[in-house]
């Protein structure tokens, strides 16, 4: 999500936008529902599809500049680790199943550690603030 600003001279916070996270939000809480309703239907790779693909989006949420990024991404991946739970506990799911989607959630790169952006985003929200509070 670049950030775009249209005030002169140009700010961070003019530049923000929150509404991608809420998007964000309800794609990971339709692929977990799909993914939920797939594993009801013994429909379990593609579950399994469906979850990996929320903790991808988990990590591509983590990559953003500030804290309010990575706590989407905590929460996002808390959603998929919930589905992960319930596909591993059916009884209906393969040994082979099971060691295929576990080994895929181990082949992930982990989430963006948020020590950084408090670092990096954070800091430079915090200048620019500053920066317009001396400004006016």
């Amino acid at each position: 999500m670049p950030w775009v600003s249209n005030s002169r001279p140009p700010t961070c916070s003019d530049s923000f936008d929150t509404f991608h996270w809420h998007k964000a939000r309800q794609a990971a809480k339709a692929l977990a529902a799909r993914a939920m309703l797939r594993a009801g239907s013994g429909q379990f790779d593609a579950a399994a599809g469906d979850l990996l693909a929320v903790h991808r989006l988990a990590r591509l949420l983590g990559q953003g500049p500030v804290l309010l990024d990575h706590l989407v991404a905590r929460g996002v991946e808390a959603l998929a680790c919930h589905g992960d739970a319930v596909l591993a506990g059916s009884p209906r799911m393969t040994g082979g199943q099971a060691r295929a989607h576990l080994a895929a959630l181990h082949a992930l790169p982990p989430l963006p550690p948020t020590a950084e952006v408090l670092e990096t985003g954070e800091r430079l929200f915090g200048l620019d603030s500053w920066a317009r509070s001396v400004r006016e």
